[in-house]
C-alpha cells in the first residue's frame, strides 16, 4: 500500500467516539483517508491514511508516540452493547463532547447514567465534558459553566464552547456548528493538552 499508515500501539492514543447520530470516520477524524485497523464494518477502530507519505505537522500521527484513531459502534443497538462500550471507555482519560446524560440517558438508564454512576466515574477517571448552549441533544453533566467567568472547571468536567465562535472585529458572525465538530474548537485542544500525562518507563 502506498501512502502512509500508523498501526503501531506504543505512545498515546487519542481515541474519538461518536454519538447516536453516528458520525462517519471520516468526519471524527477530520481526515478524507480513513482506514480501518480493527474489527469491521458494524464497530471498527480506524486511523488516518496519508497519500502523501508520513505527514508533518502538530497534530501528525507519529509512529510509537501518538496517534488519532476513531472508533465507529453504529452496529451496536443492543442495551447490553451499550453498556459494554461504557465500560471501555474507563479504560482512558474522557473528553467527550457534548454528553446527552443529563437530558436523554438518565431519565432512561439511572442505574447507570444517574448522578451517582457518573459521579463515580469522575473519582475514577480524568474527565472533561464539551458543551455548548446552541446543542439541542448534548449538554453539562454536572452544571452549568459562567461563559463570561475566567476559564476555570468549577465542577471538573464541564466546559463550555461558544456557539458560533465570536469574530474579530469586522469579521462576519461564522455560522453555528450546534452539536457537530467539537473537536475544532479550541477548548476540545486544552481538554486533550489536560489529559494526556506520558510518563518514561523506568
Amino acid at each position: 500500500m502506498d501512502g502512509f499508515l500508523d498501526e503501531t500501539r506504543s505512545g498515546v492514543t487519542e481515541l474519538r467516539v461518536h454519538g447516536v447520530s453516528g458520525t462517519p470516520p471520516e468526519g471524527m477524524l477530520n481526515h478524507p483517508h480513513p482506514w480501518i485497523v480493527a474489527g469491521d464494518g458494524t464497530t471498527g477502530f480506524y486511523r488516518r491514511w496519508w497519500t502523501d507519505g508520513p505527514p508533518d505537522g502538530e497534530h501528525a500521527d507519529v509512529p510509537d508516540s501518538r496517534h488519532r484513531e476513531a472508533y465507529a459502534w453504529g452496529g451496536l443497538t443492543s442495551g447490553g452493547k451499550t453498556i459494554a462500550l461504557w465500560l471501555l471507555l474507563l479504560l482512558f482519560a474522557l473528553a467527550n463532547l457534548s454528553y446527552s446524560l443529563r437530558r436523554l440517558y438518565a431519565a432512561f438508564f439511572p442505574a447507570y447514567f444517574g448522578a451517582g454512576g457518573l459521579s463515580a466515574v469522575r473519582a475514577a477517571v480524568p474527565w472533561y465534558n464539551l458543551y455548548r448552549l446552541s446543542d439541542p441533544i448534548g449538554g453539562p453533566v454536572f452544571g452549568r459553566v459562567d461563559p463570561l467567568a475566567p476559564r476555570s472547571f468549577p465542577n471538573g468536567v464541564d466546559v463550555f464552547c461558544w456557539d458560533p465562535h465570536r469574530p474579530a472585529p469586522g469579521e462576519p458572525l461564522p455560522e453555528a456548528r450546534w452539536h457537530s465538530d467539537y473537536w475544532l474548537d479550541p477548548e476540545y485542544d486544552a481538554a486533550l493538552s489536560r489529559l494526556i500525562v506520558v510518563k518514561p518507563f523506568a
